[in-house]
């Protein structure tokens, strides 16, 4: 990773839980993919963490920062006044936890200059950092609220309302903006209306597999289909349910493993349907017979059952760039997936995969029998699904890139000040 213009970086990287192995959550996959690869680099990351009442430990000599919302007598006060003005308590607890964050990387910064941090847009909470740690901070996209909080059915009332608007105004401020795709810097762009000039499309790394690890049509199960998400809307584990209805009267032999936390369907009255009984209202009972529901499973048994499907689906109904997409190319599996969000820039249709309209069960069902019922399609399909990985998601590339942006964004920092 590091270039000719300047030594090692040391970059501060957000991320809401830590270690990676205690959460399931792209955000915290993401940052520990580019941790790692940061440090291979010969740079100095610092992983920025909330405190949960006990002391993260890292690896070897990885950095970690724990922050905590401030309270002290100052902040009390300050508190008091911003309740009294504030529309909602969200206002005040953003204000906390950005000084909290500012604080922890105040004293890291103290011990070894840091020299830029990179946090997700997530509440805004980045505009409130940047008011206090004398470094740029990146804001980098990994889903907006006014596109993930619609995809998941969440109420849009002021809560809703104001979080957005929080958020718009933090990506408005940054140093400088980055995307995992195009499509989401495209669509912050139009719905906020803001130019972004110093904004930089870099995709999130994918894992990396031997050979011998990755997918083979011949040792597959031919009749397994794959479902890696949660139970909800956004995922599209309902899409994927429905679907399988059909498949299965298509197909006797196929058989549906579901992977994936209960988290529910959200309905129009703000109710919550959960997996068993969505199965029971919309599946026959000799189809649901045929699910597996396994819930929250370890990496190592999720990479065991991408390799035995015969085809992963990924019908989510909006999704920037999915973890699940990254990592089935990189296991050089023959997805069908929705053509919607980011994903046509992971999984390109008719070349490493095969997409379709979101939330339509009718689509998914005819991608997914087209590779059950052709095998020499899904080989064609995951050889090539593993080399675009390789050649355009690759850690090393996507850490290249980012150091690259860094260090521009640092120099105009610095010229700018």
């Amino acid at each position: 990773c590091p270039d000719s213009r300047q030594g090692a970086l040391r970059c501060a990287l957000f991320t809401p839980k830590w270690p990676a192995t205690t959460a399931s959550n792209g955000i915290v996959t993401y940052v520990s993919v580019l941790n790692d690869q940061l440090r291979q680099g010969g740079h100095r990351p610092v992983v920025v963490t909330k405190a949960n009442g006990s002391a993260v430990v890292g690896a070897g000599d990885e950095e970690i920062a724990q922050w905590s919302p401030r309270y002290g007598l100052l902040e009390r006060i300050g508190d008091r006044l911003t309740k009294l003005l504030a529309q909602d308590d969200s206002q005040r607890r953003r204000t906390q936890a950005g000084r909290g964050i500012a604080e922890a990387l105040t004293r890291e910064n103290d011990d070894h200059p840091i020299d830029l941090l990179e946090m997700k847009e997530s509440f805004g909470l980045s505009q409130h950092v940047a008011r206090y740690v004398p470094f740029p901070v990146v804001v980098r996209l990994h889903g907006p609220w006014f596109l993930n909080g619609q995809a998941n059915g969440v109420k849009q009332d002021r809560n809703f309302a104001n979080r957005v608007e929080a958020e718009g105004q933090a990506i408005a401020a940054a140093c400088a903006v980055t995307a995992c795709c195009e499509d989401v810097l495209n669509a912050t762009r139009d719905y906020y209306n803001i130019t972004l000039p110093d904004a930089a499309v870099i995709p999130n790394p994918s894992p990396v597999y031997t050979p011998e690890e990755q997918w083979d049509a011949n040792r597959a199960d031919p009749h397994m289909i794959l479902f890696v998400g949660r139970f909800d809307r956004h995922k599209g584990g309902d899409t994927m349910l429905l679907a399988f209805q059909d498949v299965a009267n298509r197909f006797p032999d196929a058989h549906l493993v579901f992977i994936g936390p209960d988290t529910g369907i959200r309905t129009a009255t703000d109710g919550v349907v959960h997996f068993m009984e969505f199965v029971a209202a919309h599946l026959d009972e000799s189809v649901a017979r045929r699910v597996n529901y396994l819930g929250k499973q370890e990496p190592s048994s999720i990479a065991y059952l991408r390799r035995q499907a015969a085809v992963p689906g990924i019908p989510a109904s909006f999704d920037n760039s999915p973890h699940a997409a990254l990592q089935s190319v990189a296991f050089g599996c023959p997805v069908v997936a929705s053509r919607v969000g980011g994903i046509p820039e992971i999984v390109r249709d008719g070349h490493s995969g095969l997409l379709v309209p979101e939330s339509d069960p009718n689509a998914l069902a005819d991608g997914i029998g087209r590779i059950l019922a052709d095998r020499d399609l899904a080989k064609q399909l995951g050889a090539a699904a593993a080399l675009d990985a390789q050649e355009r998601f690759h850690p090393r590339k996507v850490a290249e890139q980012t150091v690259s942006f860094y260090r521009d964004v640092i120099a105009k920092w610095k010229v700018g000040r």
